[in-house]
C-alpha cells in the first residue's frame, strides 16, 4: 500500500494564507486596544477579537496576566474562556500601559484535530505568533478550524513555544489539552493514560501527577489495579507532585497538596 506524505492531506496554501491572515487580525485588535484602551477603537477592536474565537466560552486561552502580575507563577498554562481572556489584556493594559509588540512567524496545516472531533482535520491551521509587552515575551501557537476561528491559544512565557517541528501526539501541551478534555468528559481510562504519557515525557509535570493522584485515589480509569495499590500509586503521584511544585515556588499547590496528604495519611 502506498503511503502519501503527510503534507499532502493537509490544508491548501489559500486555507494556511486566509488563516494566517486572520490571526494578524486578531493581534492587530490587541495592538488597537494596548495603544487606547479607552477609546472606542480599543472597544470595537475587542468586539472584534471576540468574534473570530470559535466560542466566547472557550476555555482554551492562557492566563497570562496572571502569570505577569504574580512573578511566583511559573506557568501560564491556565486554561481561560476567551472572552475573559481578551477582556483580562484590556484591563490590564488600562492599569499598566506598555508598549505590544508581536510578529505571526509562521502557518502550517495541523493534522490532528482532538481539539473538535467533527471537524476535518485537513482544516486546521498553525499559527505561530511571537509577542512581548511588560518586559515578558510569549509565543503563542494559534489553532483555527477551517472557518478561520481561533479554538484554542497554547503559550509559554521567554518566547518558548512547544515546537511544531515535532509530531503533535509527542508534544506535552497538546497532551495536556486532551487530557483535560478526557478528565473534564469523565473519560478517566483514556484522561489515565494521557496523563501518563505526559509525565513519561516531562516526569515534573504537577497537574498530571496531581490528576493521576487524584484518578489513582478515586480508582477511576485505572480499575485494573488493586485498591491497594491505586492507593500507593495516588500517595506517589501526589509526592511527585508536591515535589514540583514546591522546587517550582508554588506555594499555592504546595499547601493544597499538603491538605490532601494530611487527610489520606
Amino acid at each position: 500500500m502506498l503511503l502519501l506524505p503527510l503534507f499532502l492531506i493537509g490544508a491548501t496554501s489559500s486555507d494556511i494564507t486566509l488563516a494566517k491572515q486572520a490571526v494578524e487580525d486578531f493581534y492587530i485588535g490587541f495592538k488597537t486596544m494596548s495603544e487606547d484602551p479607552e477609546s472606542d477603537a480599543c472597544q470595537n477592536a475587542l468586539y472584534h477579537c471576540i468574534s473570530v474565537c470559535g466560542s466566547p466560552e472557550l476555555m482554551m486561552f492562557p492566563n497570562e496576566i496572571e502569570y505577569i502580575s504574580n512573578s511566583s507563577n511559573s506557568s501560564s498554562s491556565n486554561y481561560l474562556a476567551a472572552q475573559v481572556f481578551i477582556s483580562s489584556f484590556r484591563r490590564y493594559m488600562m492599569e499598566k500601559p506598555t508598549v505590544f509588540r508581536y510578529s505571526v512567524t509562521e502557518a502550517i496545516p495541523f493534522y490532528e484535530a482532538e481539539w473538535k472531533k467533527s471537524d476535518s482535520q485537513a482544516s486546521f491551521v498553525y499559527c505561530i505568533v511571537d509577542k512581548s509587552y511588560s518586559g515578558v515575551s510569549f509565543r503563542d501557537t494559534v489553532l483555527l478550524d477551517g472557518n478561520r476561528k481561533i479554538v484554542g491559544i497554547c503559550n509559554k512565557a521567554g518566547g518558548n513555544a512547544y515546537t511544531i517541528s515535532q509530531p503533535v501526539s509527542n508534544n506535552i501541551q497538546a497532551l495536556e489539552l486532551r487530557a483535560s478534555k478526557f478528565y473534564t468528559s469523565k473519560q478517566f481510562p483514556e484522561a489515565y493514560a494521557t496523563y501518563q504519557s505526559i509525565i513519561s515525557k516531562d516526569a515534573s509535570n504537577v497537574n498530571a501527577n496531581y490528576r493521576l493522584a487524584i484518578m489513582s485515589y478515586k480508582r477511576e480509569g485505572c480499575k485494573q489495579f488493586s485498591k491497594k495499590e491505586t492507593d500507593r500509586m495516588a500517595m506517589k503521584y501526589l509526592r511527585k507532585a508536591r515535589a514540583n511544585a514546591l522546587s517550582a515556588h508554588d506555594t499555592e499547590n504546595v499547601e493544597k497538596f499538603d491538605n490532601i496528604l494530611y487527610y489520606w495519611n
